[in-house]
């Protein structure tokens, strides 16, 4: 990610080059935000516990990656409303924090993704009132610290 910012920023890169690095910049901010992208090696964060999700068989990964964040039924633009309620100390916060912050904070929410897997692999409605909200910060922290990258990259003052 580091390197894909400094392409982003770097004048001297072709605008081809530059796109390459945005697109992957947005992707990996996401990314580190996936509480699994900081999981245990051995189960490849979560891709090797299989589980249920409302019925169908998939991982643990999955589920935090895709179903979760789709649960509500919200469109992309829906989400943003919805889940944009960061005070302005919070903006500052998150756009302050470097990126091994964003990981560790994904790793820690990892515990509590790991022990209700051990409790139960069939996961239903009953499994997004307890994460739902965690799936919604970390859609609102990607987001604002997206955002915050990108306007020091493109020379934009922070956000003060």
């Amino acid at each position: 990610m580091e390197q894909q910012i400094k392409n982003l920023k770097d004048p001297t890169k072709t605008t081809a080059e530059r796109l390459f690095a945005l697109k992957w910049v947005a992707h990996l901010v996401g990314d580190v935000h996936m509480p699994l992208h900081a999981g245990r090696a051995e189960d490849h964060d979560g891709n090797l516990i299989n589980v249920s999700w409302r019925g169908h068989d998939t991982n643990l990964h999955a589920v935090w990656d895709t179903d979760l964040v789709e649960y509500p039924g919200l469109s992309w633009s829906e989400m943003a409303t919805a889940y944009d309620h960061a005070s302005p100390s919070e903006v500052r916060q998150w756009q302050h924090d470097a990126p091994a912050t964003w990981l560790f904070e994904s790793y820690q929410l990892c515990t509590p993704i790991y022990a209700a897997a051990a409790q139960s692999t069939a996961l239903d409605y009953r499994y997004f009132p307890t994460h739902g909200p965690t799936v919604q910060r970390r859609l609102l922290q990607a987001g604002i610290r997206l955002a915050g990258v990108l306007n020091a990259a493109f020379g934009a003052k922070p956000n003060d």
